[in-house]
């Protein structure tokens, strides 16, 4: 799966064969189209309507508010399960567990993570939390912030799906 995100890399090679990965992030294209767009004004040149623009500004919105926006149809974000902890802290408050839960699923969507389901359950953990994030760094610093308010633990791990188990099987030697 490739995802067909605004952040380009490109691999960069130098003469003593040492290579450079180098993101774009989102801001410096934005920065860049705007500073493309004030050079054309002072040149005269007007390349892009304010229909255009609008459409374009838009689009960042959209991309802002679903984090699987960012791939290409038909494709899906990665899948990861949290198996949840109530901590000490987080039995002596546990009324305010349904708030927390609506609190931390705000935090993960503004964080690029969507949780897509929340079971409370009975055995070893308390609760399992199934969610999708563009990759691991931003599901760690997703729940690294809210871990680290102390009402529960975590342990996540990536979960694939049966055409992803196909083809990881499939290419065994």
């Amino acid at each position: 799966m490739t995802p067909n995100t605004s952040a380009i890399s490109t691999v960069e090679h130098r003469s003593n064969s040492r290579s450079t990965l180098r993101f774009i992030s989102d801001h410096d294209l934005h920065s860049n189209f705007i500073a493309a767009r004030k050079s054309q004004k002072r040149d005269g040149r007007q390349r892009h309507s304010a229909g255009e623009r609008q459409a374009w500004q838009e689009d960042k919105q959209r991309q802002k508010a679903s984090p699987e926006r960012a791939y290409n149809e038909g494709e899906s974000m990665p899948t990861y399960i949290a198996l949840l902890k109530w901590t000490p802290q987080g039995l002596q408050n546990l009324k305010a567990s349904p708030s927390r839960l609506d609190a931390a699923r705000k935090s993960l969507e503004n964080s690029g993570v969507m949780m897509k389901d929340f079971y409370m359950v009975t055995g070893r953990y308390d609760m399992v939390a199934i969610a999708v994030a563009p990759d691991e760094g931003v599901m760690a610093r997703a729940l690294l912030s809210i871990t680290s308010k102390g009402d529960f633990t975590s342990e996540t791990c990536r979960a694939f799906t049966e055409e992803e188990f196909r083809q990881i099987i499939g290419g065994l030697p």
